[in-house]
């Protein structure tokens, strides 16, 4: 039997497309509310419309006061964050010689910072309310040394890394 998320609040980054979008369907799914977090607005709307219970928030997940605004949007609308899905993510897949310092610091902002940055957001809500899921999604390739993703396998890796902490201190 499937769990129900029956009025959990949900806020799911990447969620115009691919896993997130699936994630947030998922949750609408089991009675969840999701808070659907991307760059594209149009889209966002589309997919939340579709979705009952669906608040649609447009961020850059690379610029902190932008996802400090997320959360705090979301803690206005509903009152509490329940569970953060960290979804959006880039994969770079060129060889070292051809990876330009922009694009090392863009994939580094999006796949590392942001995530940090977001649980320091919602971890002071999830303390006050006694509870709270952070689930970091990150990419295969950070277990894989492979020709060309390097620079993504370091990004994500930082990420899992920094995973770890939260659970501790929350704990605490």
């Amino acid at each position: 039997m499937a769990q129900r998320l029956d009025g959990m609040v949900t806020l799911i980054t990447g969620a115009s497309s691919g896993i997130g979008e699936a994630t947030a369907r998922l949750v609408a799914e089991r009675g969840g509310l999701p808070v659907l977090n991307g760059r594209r607005a149009e889209r966002l709307e589309a997919i939340a419309q579709e979705l009952p219970g669906a608040l649609a928030v447009q961020a850059d997940m690379r610029v902190p006061e932008q996802v400090r605004q997320l959360v705090e949007t979301t803690l206005e609308h509903h009152g509490r964050v329940d569970a953060l899905v960290n979804n959006a993510g880039q994969g770079l897949h060129l060889p070292l010689e051809q990876v330009s310092l922009e694009d090392l610091v863009a994939i580094t902002e999006l796949n590392f910072y942001a995530p940090l940055v977001a649980m320091q957001a919602v971890i002071p809500a999830m303390r006050n309310q006694g509870k709270g899921a952070i689930v970091n999604i990150s990419s295969g390739t950070s277990r894989m040394v492979l020709p060309g993703v390097g620079i993504t396998s370091v990004s994500w890796t930082g990420s899992i890394y920094a995973t770890a902490t939260p659970s501790i201190v929350a704990s605490s």
